[in-house]
This record gives C-alpha cells, structure tokens and sequence, in this order.
C-alpha cells in the first residue's frame, strides 16, 4: 500500500482546473486591499470535480458526486446544456459539454476520452 503524502497545516495546495503557466500568470493581480496574489477564481470558465468512473452508458460522466455538487455550488454555476468546462479527478483532467440526461435525469458532461490529460498537484509551501 502506497502510503499518502501529509503536507503541513500552512501548505497552501492547488489543484485541478487549468494551472497552466499562462493561466496562472493571467490570474495573478492585487486586490483592492492591497494583497497581490491569484485567485482561485479566475480561470475562464469552470472547472468542476469528476469521479472518472462514474459514467453512463453512453460515457458521459455524471455531474452528481458531492465534489461535483460542491465545486459547482461554490462556483455558483448553474448549468445548461452545451456548457464547456474543465472536469478533473485526482491526477486527472479533460474539457467537457454540458447536457441533460432525460434517461436519469441528471447532469452529464459529454467528453473524449483520447483527451484525458495527466495533471500533476501543485503545492506550495507558505514562507513563514
């Protein structure tokens, strides 16, 4: 069994979504109250969690896991079909429609699955 990496309690994680070099320089600024940093919302568009192995029978991955609920509660997206957005899950991402399933009738994201990219976590350690 692979034992899981701890980090510290001031570590400071990113993940998932785009963090691309130019996604990141794009989203660096400083805030009205003088802090200069990122945002964890400015990529374009949304990126919400994936369980990669809860998809239906036509592959499109179902949007109703709790990390799906929550990423797209705290983005405040409401969804609609044709909607593009970024689906990652653990080490994994991909670009994917929004659509409806009137068979489940539940949120899917239709995807290629040729076009899953590896992603690796980025964390950061705080300077104390």
């Amino acid at each position: 069994m692979v034992e899981p990496k701890v980090l510290s309690d001031s570590a400071i994680v990113l993940r998932g979504g785009r963090n691309r070099p130019e996604d990141i320089r794009r989203g660096i600024g400083t805030h009205p109250s003088g802090i200069t940093g990122i945002s964890v919302e400015c990529g374009e568009g949304i990126s919400v969690f994936v369980d990669f192995h809860n998809a239906d029978d036509q592959g499109r991955l179902r949007l109703n896991c709790v990390g799906s609920i929550e990423d797209l509660a705290h983005q405040r997206a409401g969804l609609r079909n044709g909607q593009s957005m970024t689906l990652y899950g653990e080490d994994l991402e991909v670009d994917g429609v929004v659509e409806f399933s009137e068979e489940e009738k539940i949120w899917v994201a239709v995807i290629d699955w040729d076009q899953i990219r590896e992603v690796e976590e980025l964390a950061l350690q705080a300077s104390t």
